[in-house]
């Protein structure tokens, strides 16, 4: 990407704000050299210094900032008028936001979908099913990560048998701020039957920060295919960072009146908060409720039924997929990553 300034100043802050980015400056204060490279580079953040050697954008383009000090806010607005500029960043002040649009730059993949599952009431089987939903993904040769946003439960590393296996935990991330890079996170995650975990115990160091979950989610959207999140039926601080992180949020819920009741509350608390809600309904020993009626009731799709399977519980190998979690997982697949 081209840097575009004839200020030593300004070349400092912006080759520091690249190093945090991973971005690779190239430096120029030339007119000639900025019209040369402008067709091509990657990202163009040129200088409010610059609007004498070149008043108008040599073509329309997109990707090009301009950055300016707090002073220049007008001239460096009207000049990213002329260019044709995406963004204008004041410097010091905006340089969070000239990082972000550097590393967006350097990793312009696409964000994953990220699929948060909640169960209506405990011990409903939601954990089992967010572990069951990431392990089917990496069966189906997804790079899937499975997080815990639940502040006071580590499940998933029973679940998923990574208590022993090393790498980054919510502890390890707590400071985590801004923009991380995914493949670095990816790498650093426990890794088991093709998925890489991020749990507990959270308990040690207290709850998740917000802005932990604000940085990693993100970064992990970056660096999978998938993510699966399991939320608390109860929102906390990194809970209620991580839902609007979520593009589909799964409401897992019993097929009976406690069930019915348990998902209306839940269903109330999401409402307008989430974009894409569905329902996965557990089959009990003893039903009162057929799972179509119990989402007619609900007002949400029927993305799935999990028939009730006590075999299904972890043991110390990890968790066993039987039949019909293992259906139930392959059609929320179906729904949330076709």
């Amino acid at each position: 990407m081209l840097l575009a300034t004839t200020r030593a100043a300004l070349r400092e802050q912006v080759a520091h704000l690249a190093g945090a980015a991973h971005a690779e400056l190239d430096v120029t204060g030339e007119p000639a050299h900025l019209r040369r490279a402008w067709p091509s580079a990657s990202l163009v953040v040129v200088g409010c210094d610059m609007r004498a050697g070149l008043p108008v954008a040599p073509a329309r383009r997109g990707g090009v900032v301009v950055v300016a000090e707090p002073q220049e806010s007008e001239p460096g607005y009207r000049y990213a008028v002329a260019l044709g500029a995406t963004d204008v960043v004041l410097l010091p002040g905006d340089g969070e936001r000239l990082v972000e649009l550097l590393a967006d730059s350097v990793d312009s993949r696409d964000a994953a979908p990220v699929v948060g599952v909640m169960g209506a009431s405990g011990g409903i089987g939601a954990s089992v099913l967010a572990a069951g939903v990431a392990l089917t993904a990496a069966r189906a040769g997804l790079a899937c990560a499975l997080v815990d946003a639940d502040a006071l439960g580590n499940d998933l590393d029973v679940l998923t048998d990574t208590r022993g296996e090393p790498g980054l935990r919510w502890p390890d991330l707590r400071d985590a701020r801004g923009r991380l890079p995914p493949d670095a996170l990816r790498a650093a995650l426990p890794f088991r039957g093709g998925v890489g975990v991020l749990s507990g115990p959270p308990e040690v160091e207290g709850p998740v920060p917000a802005a932990a979950v604000d940085a990693v989610l993100p970064a992990l959207s970056r660096g999978h295919d998938l993510v699966v999140v399991d939320l608390p039926r109860v929102l906390d601080p990194a809970g209620e960072a991580a839902l609007p992180r979520c593009t589909h949020v799964l409401v897992v819920a019993g097929a009976d009146d406690r069930g019915a009741a348990a998902g209306r509350r839940v269903v109330h608390r999401l409402a307008g908060r989430v974009g894409d809600l569905g329902l996965v309904v557990r089959r009990l020993p003893q039903p009162s409720a057929d799972p179509p009626d119990l989402a007619d009731h609900l007002g949400l799709p029927l993305v799935a039924t999990v028939r009730h399977d006590p075999r299904v519980a972890p043991d110390s190998s990890g968790l066993r997929l039987r039949p019909s979690l293992r259906g139930a997982c392959r059609q929320v697949l179906a729904a949330v990553a076709p």
